[in-house]
């Protein structure tokens, strides 16, 4: 390590500007990446927080500006790494950020959000190599200019057709497995579009009640699955499908997304979901009453 720090600081003293003490966040999971990366970062003119999860590093960026942000792709979970650029970018939208990965072939995943990440590097990264890509970084750097944010009820919109894709599959599947092949993909679907329609309207409007049409289509989802003589099983993983789906949805876009709105919208939409299925628990459950 004394040897690495060493030669480090002896290719950085060639250039006295990049001895100015820069703000700099590391965010990984493994222990010896933070000490490592600390350490040789502090000998050669930095000033280093380090942070092994997102809400650490969410914390961090919320207290004090930072100049670099270090960030590992999958922290916890898979994407993560995202998460926290997205923060930085609303608040700190002149950082630069970096993105470790362990997976080569995310490249071309990378590439659409190129104006939000200034560059990524595959693991594994020798320490030189990676302070030599920091400081290339930091003398080009452009300012980055904050992209419009969204709602959810704004992403939900753009990935419509592939929301309802993934259901439709999932109830094919599904549907099979309770001996229902025969059923249509209409008959299926039902007033899915209709669902994901009253969850961006919750979200546009700021309130958690169902409107009257919603309502009335979710009464009748409930008695036509009664009539399809589907079980109350079926209609709750339904529920937990559509939940799904817009959640991994939310997860894709959230460089995209407000974030001060975050927790709001995902609240509406949590509570929209939740009586649209009431609504149609109730129905079928009246149903299958009448139909003994």
């Amino acid at each position: 390590m004394a040897r690495i720090g060493q030669r480090v600081r002896f290719l950085l003293e060639s250039d006295p500007e990049v001895m100015i003490e820069r703000r700099l966040l590391v965010v990984d999971d493994e222990q010896a990446i933070l000490d490592t990366l600390g350490t040789i970062f502090e000998q050669n003119g930095y000033r280093v927080v380090v942070a092994e999860t997102v809400a650490k590093a969410l914390q961090a960026i919320s207290r004090e500006p930072f100049d670099v942000l270090i960030a590992d792709l999958n922290i916890g979970q898979p994407g993560d790494g995202f998460t926290v650029v997205s923060a930085l970018r609303r608040t700190q939208p002149e950082a630069i950020a970096l993105i470790l990965t362990g997976y080569p072939a995310f490249d071309s995943a990378l590439q659409a959000i190129r104006e939000q990440v200034d560059d990524f590097l595959v693991k594994p990264v020798h320490p030189l190599d990676l302070l030599h890509k920091v400081e290339t970084t930091v003398h080009d750097h452009e300012k980055h200019v904050p992209l419009p944010t969204k709602r959810i009820s704004d992403v939900l919109r753009m990935n419509r057709d592939n929301i309802l894709q993934r259901l439709a599959e999932w109830l094919r599947t599904t549907s099979n497995e309770y001996g229902k092949s025969d059923l249509s993909e209409k008959e299926l679907v039902d007033h899915l579009p209709g669902v994901l329609d009253e969850l961006c309207r919750a979200v546009d409007e700021g309130v958690e009640d169902v409107s009257p049409t919603a309502s009335r289509a979710a009464r009748s989802h409930g008695n036509l699955r009664a009539a399809q003589e589907f079980d109350l099983l079926f209609i709750c993983n339904e529920s937990t499908a559509i939940r799904q789906a817009v959640l991994d949805t939310v997860h894709r876009n959230l460089l995209l997304l407000n974030l001060s709105y975050l927790f709001l919208d995902l609240t509406l939409v949590s509570d929209s979901l939740d009586h649209q299925w009431k609504l149609s628990i109730m129905s079928f459950e009246q149903s299958r009453e009448k139909a003994a």
